[in-house]
């Protein structure tokens, strides 16, 4: 069993693995589009290799921030106020491949999707999303 600080330490390794592999726009989607891949460690997956729901969520929550920043200059925050994810199927030793986009933008609010894939193209979730955006104090 682990303890809150591992834990923290954990989804910390996790959200900075995802951010790091965060890519250039994939090509033919457009501005504010984002891939990320090559989330999978064996610290994420639980018994008979299957990757945790958590992680999933956090490269959900992770791999929308940057098509929501591309609209936006530096110092701008962004916040998540609702994360809605339907699990499709598991990732089981393999990496996720994870695509955001924007889906409207209002002046303060923003709405997301993301889509992730296992490695070899299997759906493993799906999810939408609601940012508040604040400019710079």
């Amino acid at each position: 069993v682990a303890d809150v600080d591992d834990l923290r330490g954990l989804v910390a390794d996790l959200r900075g693995q995802a951010c790091d592999r965060l890519a250039a726009p994939a090509p033919g989607h457009g501005e504010g589009r984002r891939v990320a891949a090559k989330l999978r460690t064996d610290e994420l997956e639980q018994p008979f290799g299957v990757v945790h729901g958590g992680a999933i969520a956090t490269l959900v929550d992770t791999v929308v921030v940057p098509a929501v920043g591309a609209a936006y200059e530096a110092g701008w925050g962004y916040t998540t106020l609702t994360m809605d994810i339907q699990y499709l199927g598991a990732v089981v030793q393999e990496d996720a491949v994870a695509e955001g986009w924007v889906t409207q933008r209002g002046r303060s609010i923003v709405f997301c999707r993301a889509e992730v894939r296992t490695a070899s193209g299997r759906p493993a979730a799906s999810g939408t999303l609601t940012y508040k955006v604040s400019p710079p104090r």
